[in-house]
């Protein structure tokens, strides 16, 4: 997975469970900073666990509780993917 598709894909998910609470309107973008989308502590973990579950691979809530911005969370997720498959060889 690029890491277009994956900010593509966190800001589909985010979206969603923005708009699930009543934040339809949010703009959410690669730059995006998770505190400035003022998503909740369990709005933050579903993100996780959607994202674990799209991208197929296990993400720490202490690794993404550092993490920034949508772009900061593709990068993680990439790079877990890429260990994933160099470990798989």
């Amino acid at each position: 997975m690029t890491n277009q598709e994956l900010n593509d894909l966190i800001i589909l998910e985010t979206k969603k469970i923005l708009a699930d609470s009543g934040h339809a309107n949010v703009e959410v973008t690669a730059n995006a900073n998770f505190s400035d989308l003022q998503l909740d502590s369990l709005q933050f973990i579903e993100l996780l666990a959607r994202l674990e579950e799209e991208a197929r691979v296990e993400l720490l809530d202490s690794e993404f509780y550092g993490i920034k911005t949508i772009s900061d969370a593709s990068e993680l997720i990439n790079q877990k993917l890429r260990k994933s498959r160099s470990s798989q060889d």
